[in-house]
């Protein structure tokens, strides 16, 4: 007979009494103690792959009373390395240098650090004296690389005719016109002044002459009145542009330039400096 009977499970053996008995008189005849072998483990197994840093395993797990071991170790990947380019820094904008990350996990690898802004490099943008044909400029400057204005340069407004050369040139020719020296014909300077100031093909061509005009309007370089080519050369003194002038259908010359800054337009022996915008 079996008595004190103890299950086994997956962590402990199991026992039993085995008894004998008298049939007649139930006199225990007899008693031993007897061993349950221990159950198996029922796993459930789960797999871990590896990442850049860590080793992959595969863990089981006994459903019953949880128990759990590793094996089959994968050796970690490492990283896989991506460059991070460099960051030119600029007159106004930090740069940055060099770096690395990895392309699976992100991990930095080699930090970027920043790198200061360069600043502008200044040049100088010289006057223009203001004429009596022509408009001038006061002194400013702009960024001999990035072309940014520093110190804006304003018009000056053209001067105005004084008139006492005129005036002077007036008196001159009503004395001659009117004077007797004139009219006597000994006086030989005065017969070329009243030749030469009474003619009038000649005062025509002087009051018709128009002055060559050069501003900029937006992108845009206009030349009026230009009778010779016009050169456009940069703030480097490079040729950027070479047009015929239209002075003889319109008047106007309009040149459209790409890029901000300083230009230096000349045509003939009118050189002048204008700002695009």
């Amino acid at each position: 007979m079996f008595e004190n009977v103890v299950a086994s499970t997956c962590t402990a053996v199991g026992s039993y009494d085995s008894v004998v008995y008298c049939s007649v008189c139930q006199a225990e005849l007899l008693r031993e103690e007897k061993e349950i072998a221990m159950l198996s483990h029922t796993y459930n197994s789960t797999v871990t792959p590896p990442t850049c840093t860590e080793i992959g395993y595969t863990t089981h797990t006994c459903s019953v009373c949880e128990y759990a071991y590793n094996s089959d170790t994968v050796a970690a990947n490492g990283h896989t390395e991506v460059v991070d380019a460099a960051v030119p820094a600029t007159c106004t904008g930090a740069g940055k240098t060099e770096g690395e990350h990895c392309s699976v996990c992100e991990a930095v690898l080699v930090a970027q650090e920043d790198t200061p802004a360069l600043g502008h490099t200044e040049v100088v943008d010289a006057a223009v004296a203001a004429t009596t044909t022509s408009t001038g400029l006061t002194e400013g400057s702009h960024c001999s690389v990035c072309s940014e204005v520093i110190v804006a340069q304003t018009v000056i407004p053209m001067l105005e005719n004084g008139g006492n050369e005129n005036q002077g040139e007036t008196n001159e020719n009503e004395t001659n016109e009117g004077g007797n020296n004139n009219q006597g014909g000994n006086n030989e300077e005065g017969n070329e002044n009243q030749g030469g100031n009474n003619n009038p093909a000649t005062a025509v061509a002087e009051s018709t002459a128009c002055a060559v005009i050069i501003y900029a309007y937006g992108n845009t370089i206009v030349v009026e009145n230009a009778t010779d080519e016009i050169l456009v050369y940069n703030a480097m003194g490079c040729l950027v542009c070479r047009e015929a002038a239209r002075h003889v259908s319109t008047g106007i010359t309009s040149i459209t330039v790409n890029t901000q800054g300083v230009y230096i337009v000349k045509t003939g022996t009118v050189v002048k400096r204008v700002m695009v915008n």
